[in-house]
């Protein structure tokens, strides 16, 4: 069925029938399920912050299921209210949710923060509907439109592209959500 709405998307037709809240269903389904991230700097709840094993799962899963911003900052207040002021690589580890999101609207399955540069990964089916989508169109015109910043490259068979000047998660996060 994804399959199917996703083939409806990206040929421009609109499915009569459809609810409201339906049709906005339709409109905002991602065409990946899950972004791999990769960087280069710490995060994670520390050890000296979250002191015990148990206790540090139980926030990682529940992080995990997050989906929405709120909520997000919802667990960032209780963090603080139990734990005291986030750490440094806390702060990142709550960016990283932020940014698995940011590419899992944009259709990158793979996303690289490292040495000032973000490496990201498109969906690897070539024929995917992804590529004539609205979201995969206006992201180009975002990229044609600073060349000296954004790279597109071709590589064995897979579309990639590199973003300079981007030296933490945070700004890789700020950057996906401008294109």
């Amino acid at each position: 069925m994804r399959q199917a709405i996703a083939e409806l998307r990206a040929e421009g037709l609109d499915v009569e029938g459809l609810s409201e809240e339906e049709a906005q269903t339709v409109k905002t389904e991602a065409y990946i399920d899950d972004s791999v991230i990769e960087i280069d700097m710490l995060a994670e709840l520390p050890d000296s912050y979250v002191r015990q094993p148990a206790e540090k799962l139980r926030l990682y899963r529940e992080l995990d299921s997050f989906r929405k911003e709120e909520e997000l900052v919802a667990f960032e207040s209780r963090l603080i209210d139990r734990f005291g002021a986030l750490p440094e690589a806390a702060r990142e580890l709550l960016n990283v949710v932020r940014l698995r999101w940011e590419a899992v609207r944009l259709g990158m399955e793979r996303v690289k923060v490292k040495n000032g540069l973000m490496i990201v990964h498109f969906v690897g089916e070539q024929n995917s509907p992804y590529y004539k989508s609205d979201t995969f169109m206006n992201m180009l015109r975002t990229i044609t439109a600073h060349p000296d910043r954004f790279v597109l490259k071709q590589h064995n068979n897979r579309l990639a592209m590199t973003v300079r000047r981007v030296n933490n998660v945070a700004e890789a996060v700020a950057t996906l959500r401008t294109l």
